[in-house]
């Protein structure tokens, strides 16, 4: 694993790090918002999570006739993944003082189909613009 590679698993390292270290805070250290709030924070947080992950474990050099398969084990690996990241996460509040909440981790599914979704479709749409749509592996 090389340059971009590695940076873009640095990435997906990174902001779980930040998820982790947000949401081991004690609530009383976090400003009190709106109803809801909460929610879209968990779908937020997660959104780019999952879109980090699709970006870093997809092969833009993939000829044509193998990026549909491509695309759905990408988006499978992405979900099941940073679901489980997810789960572990909400799991692992209880000891820093917070709630754990089904309701928050249906909030990161969430986000995480919309990442995952949103980040494969700019991908194909590099793919596709950058000419390697016809099927070459040739990217110079």
């Amino acid at each position: 694993m090389k340059g971009p590679r590695l940076a873009g698993w640095a990435a997906v390292g990174a902001w779980a790090a930040l998820i982790l270290i947000g949401t081991s805070l004690p609530p009383r250290a976090l400003p009190p918002g709106p109803a809801g709030s909460d929610k879209v924070a968990h779908l937020l947080l997660y959104a780019v999570l999952a879109a980090l992950f699709m970006r870093a474990s997809v092969n833009l050099r993939r000829p044509r006739e193998h990026a549909r398969r491509v695309a759905v084990l990408c988006i499978a690996r992405s979900f099941f993944f940073c679901a489980l990241f997810g789960a572990v996460d909400e799991w692992h509040q209880q000891f820093f003082g917070r709630s754990t909440s089904v309701a928050d981790w249906l909030a990161d599914l969430v986000g995480i189909l919309i990442g995952s979704a949103g980040m494969m479709w700019y991908v194909s749409l590099r793919f596709w613009r950058s000419g390697n749509g016809g099927g070459t592996t040739d990217q110079r």
